[in-house]
């Protein structure tokens, strides 16, 4: 079963604004939760398997567009209000965890980081 894009960009999206753990979390809500199952998943539903072929195929080129188009709707904005507090940059949410890692990593002299 093929996956459109525009279900595999709302499931991504949906995905992190639930902050879900895994792809396991999103396909239970995808089953069980009635706004997700009407709203997000296809109509015949989402298999983990599926989504994860569809990810290994596609995805970040969607989600790249999806970030420049939001990008230019922010920057037209953000900049002009809020100049005060410099550049516009824009990180993937992993990166905090990593630095937290890394540092634990770096502070722990007892342990190999």
């Amino acid at each position: 079963m093929a996956i459109k894009t525009t279900h595999l960009v709302n499931a991504l999206i949906y995905y992190h604004l639930q902050e879900y753990d895994s792809a396991r979390h999103l396909i239970q809500d995808l089953e069980k939760n009635n706004f997700a199952r009407q709203r997000i998943a296809p109509e015949k539903g989402l298999r983990r398997s599926t989504l994860g072929e569809t990810l290994n195929h596609r995805g970040s080129e969607q989600l790249l567009y999806i970030f420049k188009e939001l990008y230019e709707k922010a920057a037209e904005v953000i900049p002009k209000k809020y100049e005060e507090l410099g550049e516009l940059i824009a990180i993937d949410g992993t990166l905090i965890d990593a630095v937290m890692t890394m540092y634990w990593a770096d502070y722990s002299k007892t342990k190999k980081g």
